[in-house]
């Protein structure tokens, strides 16, 4: 009696395991399992740029789908603002996968990072959030939005009374006093950044990371052009 059972259990093993193959190939799961480990053993090759007026090209070979790991990969990859100034994953603030022609989607969780192919390109700041629109490869494109760029980040430096809608209560800025400008101040850099001046446009490109040494250095190129007259004091 038992070897009938078991004959019968045999029979049906054999019946249902091509089932289950052919179902297993029908949903691409050989697909599935080469494209999970493909990454972890091939690498998954990502192009990084930084979204930035000098923004440079830097590509990584990842072996996970993991945020932490690219920004350690792009820090490795990177040169120091200056001697004793390394950065930190955690300097990158944020992510973005971009798509062709000049669309982009912030990377906030591993599973986006996943839908970056090989190859792919990704955009990292700073500083200030990438936009979803508008970011292009092109130098065209690119000037105007070194423009638009900016502009943001002297608005983003501009005193907390000179904020509309702010008040005692509420805190809209979160930088320091000592490197914010005045309303006085902004308006004439604004003018300036507009007008596409070479000179605080610069200033910008090799000081915005460093809030302290570009209040320092715009206002010293505004007393120079003789749109301000006060003492500055050298940031430490």
């Amino acid at each position: 009696m038992v070897s009938f059972w078991a004959s019968v259990l045999a029979v049906g093993a054999i019946k249902v395991v091509p089932i289950l193959d052919s179902s297993w190939r029908y949903i691409g799961g050989g697909a599935i399992v080469f494209h999970s480990l493909k990454t972890y053993i091939f690498g998954k090759l990502i192009r990084t740029i930084e979204y930035s007026p000098d923004g440079e090209l830097i590509s990584v070979v990842v072996r996970s789908n993991n945020i932490n790991r690219l920004k350690s990969k792009i820090i490795d990859n990177i040169p120091a603002l200056y001697p004793g100034a390394d950065l930190s994953p955690v300097d990158i603030k944020h992510l973005a996968r971009w798509t062709p022609p000049s669309f982009s989607e912030p990377i906030l969780a591993n599973k986006d990072l996943k839908l970056v192919p090989d190859g792919g390109i990704v955009w990292w700041s700073r500083v200030e959030e990438i936009p979803r629109r508008g970011v292009t490869l092109e130098a065209k494109d690119r000037d105007q939005a070194k423009i638009d760029s900016a502009i943001r980040y002297v608005q983003r430096l501009r005193t907390p009374q000179d904020t509309p809608n702010a008040n005692t209560n509420t805190t809209q800025n979160t930088t320091e006093d000592h490197i914010k400008f005045s309303k006085e101040h902004e308006d004439y850099l604004i003018d300036l950044i507009i007008d596409n001046d070479p000179g605080i446009l610069a200033i910008y490109r090799n000081f915005h990371h460093t809030p302290e040494q570009f209040k320092y250095h715009s206002l010293r190129y505004l007393k120079r052009k003789k749109l301000i007259d006060q003492q500055l004091q050298q940031p430490q």
